[in-house]
């Protein structure tokens, strides 16, 4: 193995980590704030389709998704890492 593929292998390791650490934070999160990080993030919607999915304003998503990153910067501080979130 070269040292360039070594890197490689080493980092997607450091990334496949550092996405576990972050879905079992967002885990933690209360069921309102948590499905918002979930369709957002993980599916992809706009704030708007959000809205519409859950039948709440926008204005409760963008609320909501406000809260959920405070939260996420906030527990991922306090378990040691050093990414930031947004």
């Amino acid at each position: 193995m070269t040292s360039e593929q070594f890197d490689w292998t080493d980092e997607a390791v450091l990334q496949s980590e550092m996405q576990h650490e972050l879905f079992s934070l967002v885990r933690q999160l209360s069921y309102k704030l948590r499905v918002v990080v979930i369709l957002r993030y993980f599916h992809d919607y706009a704030l708007e389709e959000i809205a519409d999915i859950l039948q709440i304003p926008v204005g409760t998503v963008k609320s909501r998704h406000h809260l959920a990153l405070k939260e996420l910067r906030k527990r991922f501080e306090m378990t040691g890492g050093d990414a930031y979130v947004h």
